[in-house]
């Protein structure tokens, strides 16, 4: 999905008005500035790709580069599913010896 983002903002978004490669109007001048009519524009698939992209854009936003910072409850909670993963592991390894008997 990310892939197919950045093809559609490469290749069309950003993309000179004159030179826009679809006929559907939806470059960044056409949606940010509403360079385009209603009737260039309101169509369900343009709706539909805009809001798409502000949906994208709005996900790419939240990427964090570095993890936050470490507190006393996040370590708190790191511990408890470190214990919880070496609990399954043993629930399990005790199951397949009983199983096998």
């Amino acid at each position: 999905m990310l892939n197919s983002f950045q093809t559609f903002l490469k290749t069309c978004f950003y993309s000179d008005s004159y030179s826009y490669p679809l006929a559907d109007n939806t470059n960044r001048n056409g949606v940010t500035h509403g360079t385009y009519t209603d009737k260039d524009f309101g169509s369900p698939l343009n709706f539909y790709k805009t809001l798409s992209a502000v949906d994208m854009l709005c996900l790419i936003s939240t990427f964090q580069v570095f993890p936050p910072k470490r507190t006393t409850e996040s370590t708190a909670l790191a511990m408890y599913y470190q214990s919880m993963r070496k609990h399954n592991s043993a629930s399990r390894e005790a199951w397949g010896k009983f199983l096998s008997q």
